[in-house]
């Protein structure tokens, strides 16, 4: 059996996500839940300079987060248009 991880978003991930429009939220959302299954889904690259953050694609956005595997957690740091999420 696989080990499920706990999906959580820092206060500036929620904002990002308010801000969005609805199918954008929609299709993000989604995303967001599959990453307590599979924190590295297929499409998912690992960030430049980084321990242990990844990046995953959804259309125009990008949800940047980083794994802690000893608690077995998803940490959503920042969820943005693919323009400004790496700045």
């Amino acid at each position: 059996m696989t080990d499920r991880y706990k999906v959580l978003l820092r206060p500036a991930a929620v904002r990002d996500l308010d801000r969005l429009e609805f199918k954008a939220r929609d299709r993000i959302l989604k995303a967001l839940r599959s990453l307590d299954e599979s924190p590295r889904p297929w499409g998912s690259k690992k960030l430049v300079g980084a321990e242990a953050q990844y990046r995953l694609r959804v259309g125009d956005h990008r949800i940047l987060y980083e794994i802690v595997k000893d608690s077995n957690t998803v940490l959503v740091f920042r969820v943005a248009h693919r323009r400004e999420a790496y700045r």
